[in-house]
Parts: structure tokens; sequence; C-alpha cells
């Protein structure tokens, strides 16, 4: 009898939580998306792009600088540019940043020996950050759709580079 009663909760448990917790993990186009910043990070590059009207490319190099017997790459040539995005272009982005963290494509390394940048894409909110990271990526255009839509978007917005 105590084997039925236990098997009974425990399929009461199982089939009432488990939808649920998998349904609110994705996120749903008609309702307010739950980030405030987009940031996309290249070697040389940033974009960040805030929830409203708000986004802006940052660009810099690097300048190799010694200091007590240490060599380090020193940014140089800082350069921020603020650009426009519509809220139906910020949705836009945050489901292609969503796809490229939650379904990421893993690279092949004798594909990418001669990789164009590394990234990072992360969508934050108040109290969490969801990210993912490249180390070396062998095309936007190669990537995935997802990527390529980025790429389209950004290049029609500002001077992104996905090469650098």
């Amino acid at each position: 009898m105590n084997k039925i009663i236990l098997i009974l909760i425990s399929f009461v448990i199982l089939t009432s939580c488990g939808d649920k917790a998998i349904k609110n993990n994705v996120p749903d186009k008609t309702k307010n998306l739950p980030w405030n910043r987009i940031t996309i990070r290249l070697h040389r590059q940033a974009i960040f792009i805030y929830k409203g009207d708000s986004a802006q490319y940052n660009t810099w190099n690097y300048k190799d600088s010694v200091a007590s017997g240490s060599v380090y790459k020193n940014p140089v040539d800082y350069k921020v540019t603020k650009f426009f995005l519509s809220k139906s272009e910020q949705d836009s982005l945050y489901f292609y940043c969503y796809d490229i963290i939650t379904k990421p494509v893993f690279v092949d390394s004798t594909v990418s020996c001669f990789h164009c940048s590394e990234i990072q894409v992360c969508i934050r909110n108040d109290k969490s950050s969801l990210c993912f990271g490249y180390t070396s990526v062998p095309g936007w255009q190669t990537m995935s759709p997802s990527f390529k839509n980025i790429y389209r978007l950004l290049k029609a917005k500002t001077d992104f580079n996905a090469a650098d």
C-alpha cells in the first residue's frame, strides 16, 4: 500500500512541475522580454544595447606597453558611437542572442585555425546574466542564421566589423 501511495505522489510531482519549469525558461515573444542589457564583445569591439532606445558601439586598438619588465596590452584610440535600434530590432537582437547562447554551434578546431574573432554574447537583467563565449569564430556568415542576422542588423547601424 505504501508503495502505491509513493508512486502516486511521485507521479503527481513529476507531471505537475516538470512541464511548467521547462516552459518558464523559454522567452515568450508576446510578453515583455526579461532583459535590460545585451552585450556583444569581440577582440577590439563591444556593443551594448540597453532596453529602450539606447545603444553604443565601442572600438579600440591595443598598444604594447612595458612596466616593471612585463609587456602588456594597453587599450588606446578608444571610440564610442551611439546608435538607435527600434523596439522590433531590439526584440530581434534579443532572440538572435538567446538562440546563440542556448543553442551554441560548436566549431571544429581544424576549420577555425585562422579565426576571425573571439566573441562573447550576454543577455543581462538586474539579477542575472546568460552568456556564451566562442574563442575562435571562423566567420559570422557561416556560423548560424542568428550570427548572420546579428551581423546584418549591426552592420546596417554601425561600422561593425565581425572580422576584428
